[in-house]
């Protein structure tokens, strides 16, 4: 996972970009298996078009995952996940922390085969409320970076 990589026009900005490659992948990974699934069964049939919402479907969320990130600036810090824009601003944070992956059904995930342990960052805001960043999943090293860079924009303590 790319961590805010930070080159000069991009610090002289005060913008930085992190790639959500975790979510990119799983994207790429579930849309090639559904692809080829209904290619191999459309293959000899003249039902090949019932796979067309699927293949929609697929190429909407391959185009969408290009906009995934996290875009951090002094003060503030905008994610962009599958379904929604957050932004987060120094003051309304009080915490950002690791946890386990929970993605769709709620299931902890903190390793996965090949990839080693995974992790995704989790904000506390001030209110006491927490929130979960699904798409900033990444192998651990990589995701705490992301979140030392959070912290580090949002006033927080590096830890």
């Amino acid at each position: 996972m790319m961590i805010a990589s930070f080159s000069s026009a991009q610090a002289e900005a005060g913008e930085a970009r992190s790639a959500s490659t975790g979510a990119r992948i799983g994207a790429l990974l579930w849309g090639a298996a559904a692809t080829g699934l209904f290619v191999l069964l459309g293959l000899e049939s003249n039902m090949w078009w019932i796979g067309l919402p699927v293949y929609a479907f697929v190429a909407a969320a391959l185009v969408r995952s290009a906009w995934l990130g996290v875009w951090v600036s002094p003060g503030a810090v905008k994610v962009v996940s599958w379904f929604r824009t957050q932004r987060f601003r120094a003051g309304e944070v009080s915490a950002v922390e690791l946890v386990p992956y929970f993605g769709m059904g709620g299931a902890s995930v903190g390793w996965l085969p090949v990839v080693g342990s995974v992790r995704m960052i989790e904000v506390e805001l001030t209110s006491g409320r927490r929130v979960w960043l699904p798409s900033t999943i990444g192998r651990r090293n990589g995701v705490l970076r992301l979140a030392r860079t959070m912290r580090a924009a949002l006033g927080l303590s590096i830890h």
